[in-house]
């Protein structure tokens, strides 16, 4: 499986404290789903309230490679915008977007799994591995 090829942690809510827990040598794979007018889920708004209001963990962006990838429904006005509220925050701390924002809408046909397999081969690419 090509998720398998990246280096990679589970970020919680009690380890999202950890100064140590963004390894600058690993790219940052940013998922999220998208809820009504693309708003995050409840447990992502909390952690980047945390992020917000840790420097510490904030200053280990800078520098930090990242891509993010939202799934939403395109019936709504404001379709994925938790993606794109994620990129801003990243790209405001100082991390480089090596991948333009890719969303997927459940409204349509095609398949996620398919879909997140090209993002991770387009990541991968960019990350020239």
């Amino acid at each position: 499986m090509i998720v398998q090829q990246f280096k990679y942690f589970s970020s919680t809510l009690s380890s999202i404290h950890e100064t140590s827990a963004l390894r600058p040598e690993a790219p940052l794979l940013y998922l999220t789903s998208t809820f009504f007018d693309g708003q995050h889920p409840s447990l992502a708004r909390k952690s980047f309230e945390v992020l917000r209001g840790n420097y510490a963990l904030r200053s280990q962006m800078r520098g930090l490679q990242f891509a993010v990838f939202g799934v939403g429904n395109s019936a709504f006005t404001w379709f994925c915008r938790a993606a794109y509220v994620a990129r801003d925050e990243f790209v405001g701390y100082g991390a480089e977007e090596i991948l333009a924002v890719q969303r997927f809408d459940r409204k349509g046909v095609d398949d996620l799994e398919r879909a997140l397999r090209w993002f991770c081969e387009q990541m991968l690419a960019a990350l020239g591995w």
